[in-house]
C-alpha cells in the first residue's frame, strides 16, 4: 500500500482578498496538522486551522530575512496520490514563528499557522451595511460581496478559489 505525498504551499505575492496564482512548495516540511469543521451535529462549527512545522535553518521562512513571508500570505495543504491530487486545507497564514527548540543542535523551525476563510469573515463588521431580506444564499452572497469576496465571473477557469454564484441548475 502506497501512502500520500503531502504536498505544503504558500503565495507570496497575493493579498488576503486576491485569487491565489504564484503558489511555492515548502521544502523541508516536518510536520502538519488540520482541524477543520466539528466533532457532533449540534456543535458549532469553528474556524479551520492548520499547523505546519517546516524546518528553518535557511531562515526562509523568518519574515526578518524575506520580506514576502508575512501574515495574510494564502497557505494550501494538499495531499497527492495514483496522480490526483486532494485539497486538505486552503486559507491564510495568521503566524510564522521562529523557533530554535535546542540551539546545541543548531536546529531552526517555523511553526506555520493558518486559518481558513471563517477567521477573515468573522473579524469583519458590517455595521452600518444594509442588508435586504433575501433567501439564505443571495444574503450570503451580499454579506460577501460587501466584503469584497471574488465573483464567480472574477475567477480563472481551472482554478479552485472560493467563489460567490450559483453552482449547477437551480
Amino acid at each position: 500500500m502506497s501512502f500520500p505525498d503531502v504536498v505544503v504551499s504558500a503565495d507570496f505575492t497575493s493579498s488576503a482578498l486576491n485569487i491565489p496564482t504564484d503558489w511555492t512548495v515548502l521544502p523541508n516540511r516536518r510536520y502538519a496538522n488540520i482541524h477543520q469543521g466539528r466533532q457532533r451535529l449540534l456543535d458549532r462549527t469553528e474556524v479551520g486551522e492548520a499547523t505546519v512545522t517546516l524546518d528553518n535553518r535557511d531562515r526562509a521562512f523568518d519574515p526578518l530575512v524575506n520580506p514576502n513571508v508575512r501574515p495574510g500570505n494564502h497557505f494550501r495543504i494538499q495531499a497527492v496520490h495514483n496522480e490526483v491530487t486532494y485539497g486538505l486545507f486552503r486559507g491564510f497564514v495568521q503566524t510564522w514563528p521562529q523557533e530554535w527548540p535546542d540551539p546545541s543542535d543548531a536546529v531552526a523551525i517555523s511553526r506555520v499557522r493558518a486559518e481558513d476563510a471563517f477567521s477573515l469573515l468573522a473579524r469583519y463588521q458590517l455595521e452600518g451595511e444594509e442588508i435586504t431580506e433575501t433567501l439564505s444564499g443571495d444574503h450570503l452572497e451580499q454579506v460577501l460581496s460587501i466584503y469584497g469576496w471574488p465573483a464567480a465571473g472574477e475567477v480563472p477557469a481551472g482554478t479552485t478559489w472560493w467563489r460567490l454564484g450559483t453552482v449547477g441548475a437551480s
